[in-house]
């Protein structure tokens, strides 16, 4: 699995509660094999983050293998232990269920489409998972 990680420095007053490692170990033995680029963001909107966003890219002329892109956004202090509580318990097994049922589709799959999205938000405290 080809992993790209870009990680800016957090905004002031804000950590990231997503471990790279952590993800990797828990998509390696879900067998996610694909690519990916994970991309840690600063927060601009402290009430309302996007805790963890995953498209989906079908190979084509330019890459051709596909590939998750996944950013993750930092949160305010105050909210990093019920971020990092919300991330292990409901955002990440919800995120492998999606990717495995991805990824388990035969090529020639209705299913699949280009830029399918997993995307996990906090907002005001209340966690929303949406899947486009």
């Amino acid at each position: 699995m080809e992993w790209i990680v870009e990680k800016n420095k957090a905004a002031q007053g804000q950590s990231y509660v997503l471990k790279t490692s952590e993800l990797q170990q828990v998509l390696a033995d879900a067998g996610i094999h694909c690519a990916i680029q994970l991309t840690y963001r600063s927060s601009h909107q402290p009430q309302s983050v996007t805790l963890l966003d995953c498209r989906y890219w079908l190979p084509n002329a330019r890459v051709p293998y596909e590939r998750f892109y996944i950013s993750t956004t930092s949160v305010a202090f105050e909210n990093r232990k019920l971020a990092s509580e919300l991330l292990k318990i409901q955002v990440i097994p919800a995120l492998v269920k999606w990717m495995q049922k991805i990824v388990k589709q035969p090529e020639n799959s209705t299913f699949i489409r280009h830029d399918m999205e997993f995307r996990a938000s906090l907002v005001h405290d209340q966690l929303s998972i949406t899947l486009l």
